[in-house]
């Protein structure tokens, strides 16, 4: 049999420290060796890609100007891993560390389910708290340790995918998902395709720049931004979870013009409130007035 050309797209920006804790990550466990990793430097100003470069000559270096975001920095990797002919593509966050063995079950795994994607169980390094990177219907699921747990959508911190999800549906979009809902509205398109999607509780990996999940939008306006944000850096910044052009054709991706569009301007409205009440307290606050 052929050996499977496992490509792993790591994409980046002015994060050197990070970015090169997680190839030390890899290079530890055998992955720099068994797989070609690719790493998009969207214009890091850092000193990035020329540390790779004397650290971990063999990683390839894709350069950016800046304005990929991470899923226009994806969709490069993707385009570059299925002209060098890649059987499996692998998207992974630089702040994910997987653990010794991950990589190598998600592989053996993939080639075991033909048209499968497939992520690890994440937990957050400071506290063990496992994240719930998949979802089914709007209920967040995690694998436990020997269960395979099958969901609709996956976030992209650390997943696997056959080279015919790429052939079928080309890349995420980054024009309507610049830096979030790429992954998991791209997963969600692929399950919708036929092309199941899978948790695995014996693969594992560490999530290293992540303190608490930010499901709720406090959470996420909080750790992103802190203080008193003002209302454009909360929705109109590609930077936040909350930037309304990605968050409008997420919702028409997931539901469809008929629902999705009154189910945006209804979670905007509560957002909008939430911002609010937030602002407001934070103005009262001792020292604020």
């Amino acid at each position: 049999m052929p050996e499977t050309k496992v490509y792993i797209l790591i994409p980046v920006h002015n994060r050197r420290a990070t970015t090169l804790k997680c190839l030390q990550a890899l290079d530890r466990n055998g992955d720099l060796q068994r797989y070609t990793v690719v790493v998009i430097d969207d214009g890091s100003t850092d000193g990035t890609a020329t540390a790779i470069r004397s650290q971990y000559p063999m990683v390839t270096i894709l350069p950016g100007t800046g304005d990929l975001w991470w899923t226009g920095a994806i969709a490069k990797g993707m385009h570059h891993a299925a002209r060098e002919k890649a059987d499996q593509i692998f998207w992974l966050n630089d702040d994910c560390h997987p653990e010794p063995g991950c990589l190598s079950l998600l592989v053996q795994f993939l080639q075991d389910h033909p048209g499968a994607i497939a992520a690890p169980t994440c937990a957050i390094s400071a506290t063990g708290a496992v994240v719930e990177t998949g979802c089914r219907g709007r209920r967040r699921l995690v694998a436990a340790p020997g269960k395979v747990v099958q969901v609709d959508n996956l976030s992209g911190y650390c997943v696997g995918m056959s080279i015919a999800v790429y052939h079928r549906l080309g890349t995420p979009n980054p024009k309507r998902f610049p830096h979030y809902s790429g992954d998991d509205v791209y997963t969600m398109q692929a399950n919708r395709e036929g092309f199941p999607i899978y948790l695995l509780g014996d693969a594992r990996a560490t999530l290293h720049d992540l303190a608490a999940p930010e499901y709720g939008f406090t959470a996420h306006i909080t750790a992103r931004f802190g203080g008193s944000p003002s209302f454009s850096m909360v929705f109109l910044t590609k930077k936040s979870r909350c930037y309304l052009p990605t968050q409008f054709f997420y919702h028409i991706a997931k539901y469809g013009h008929c629902l999705g569009v009154p189910l945006f301007l209804l979670k905007f409205s509560g957002w909008l409130c939430k911002y609010v009440a937030v602002s407001a307290f934070r103005k009262r606050l001792p020292g604020n007035s």
